[in-house]
């Protein structure tokens, strides 16, 4: 039994449409599990105004040389998880995964 022109493109379309669905779908499913590790695996930090913290140096210099320098000063929290703080007397905008908590260690 022979298939027609007509019969041929319309089953082509179908399965065309069927591996585009399927691909969507599972794109979907990957950035799902994507953003699930992500969750998981970060660690929230939460700032606030006068809070010592480490700039993270980009890009770093060798294997042994500081990751960070030294502490600045938390001057605004702003939208999109970004902080407001001050380097070297000028204010700079900057992600909060560029950036870790100071300790003081002089406390007792």
């Amino acid at each position: 039994m022979e298939t027609t022109y007509a019969e041929y493109l319309e089953d082509l379309c179908d399965k065309i449409n069927t591996v585009q669905r399927m691909a969507r779908e599972n794109l979907i499913k990957s950035k799902l599990r994507s953003k699930e590790y992500y969750d998981h695996r970060i660690n929230p930090q939460d700032f606030k105004i006068g809070d010592s913290i480490y700039l993270l140096k980009e890009p770093s210099k060798g294997k042994f040389s500081d990751q960070y320098t030294a502490p600045y000063k938390v001057l605004e929290i702003l939208q999109n998880q970004n902080v407001k703080i001050e380097v070297k007397g000028i204010p700079r905008t900057v992600h909060l995964n560029k950036l870790k908590l100071a300790h003081n260690r002089n406390k007792q």
